[in-house]
């Protein structure tokens, strides 16, 4: 019988493609995303997570803090609380020191100083890195964001950033839209502040990246996630969507109440496996499978 070495080597080649296929399917890839469109590889399991496909459609996507996803309060050092407060969730300090937070005012877990804590604002400080280094796609130093509607995106103050009034979420009616604000300083907001969040917006995809510190103003209507370098404050009243964390300082409140929600722009399978992922590569399989049986015709 006729040797026919290319065939054969056509033949090598499928196997080898479909075994590279079938192996893949179980494992969807992690990517990071990176504000102009494009997605990196990474093994990271923290903010954010997308998952591609083997032909570069994305699947699924996850926001998420990791370790610190079910805290409302990460601080560096103490967290201090005077009056009525609450926590809608966990509560965690690197410090041993929590004053004012009792069950009644904590509606979640308290860790002070704990393996539990450490992880969360570990985990906390890869977003806030994160957040930082993304490239700025709207520069708003010198504008009062009082009165002002702002789009999905990255907006960037080199120094302070004030809140007087009522500023705009406008969203596009995508889940996926998410407000980034980078703060080179200090965030400040008047008394009775407020985030308006339209069309969409959702208050667990807006992110206050702040170089120093943040303090919210009497009876302000915060929402977001504040992510701060130095010290977050809240005065009398003052009320966060969000989440309050901070990197090296601590967190002051004065009879609020702070309420984070999950955080998924659009929710993936609990074992990161995407339906959408198994599909294609089914597809692939039997793609080949097909060019197989040709192949072996041609022997």
């Amino acid at each position: 019988m006729r040797i026919d070495y290319l065939a054969r080597g056509k033949l090598l080649v499928a196997v080898c493609l479909l075994a590279s296929f079938g192996a893949d399917a179980s494992s969807p890839y992690n990517w990071i995303e990176v504000r102009d469109g494009s997605y990196l590889r990474s093994a990271s399991t923290t903010f954010p997570r997308a998952y591609k496909d083997s032909n570069s459609s994305i699947i699924c996507s996850n926001y998420t803090f990791g370790a610190a996803q079910s805290y409302a309060i990460i601080a560096g050092s103490t967290v201090t609380n005077s009056g009525a407060s609450n926590v809608y969730g966990s509560l965690a300090t690197s410090s041993s020191s929590a004053i004012g937070f009792s069950t009644d005012v904590v509606h979640g877990e308290i860790h002070t100083g704990d393996d539990a804590a450490l992880n969360a604002q570990a985990d906390a400080s890869t977003v806030y890195r994160y957040l930082a280094g993304l490239n700025c796609t709207n520069v708003m130093t010198g504008i009062d964001l009082g009165g002002v509607t702002v789009n999905p995106g990255v907006n960037c103050f080199v120094t302070t950033a004030q809140l007087t009034g009522t500023v705009t979420m406008n969203g596009t009616g995508d889940p996926e839209d998410v407000f980034i604000f980078q703060i080179g300083t200090t965030l400040t907001t008047s008394n009775n502040a407020a985030v308006l969040l339209i069309n969409g917006a959702k208050s667990t995809n807006v992110f206050w990246q702040v170089g120093s510190s943040a303090t919210i103003g009497v009876g302000a209507e915060m929402a977001g996630n504040i992510l701060a370098y130095s010290s977050i404050s809240l005065n009398t009243g003052a009320t966060l969507a969000g989440r309050a964390f901070c990197q090296v300082g601590g967190v002051t409140m004065l009879t609020n109440t702070i309420t984070p929600e999950d955080i998924a722009v659009i929710s993936c399978n609990d074992d990161l496996t995407a339906s959408g992922h198994s599909i294609f590569n089914s597809q692939v399989s039997v793609l080949l499978l097909s060019q197989l049986f040709f192949y072996l015709m041609l022997l």
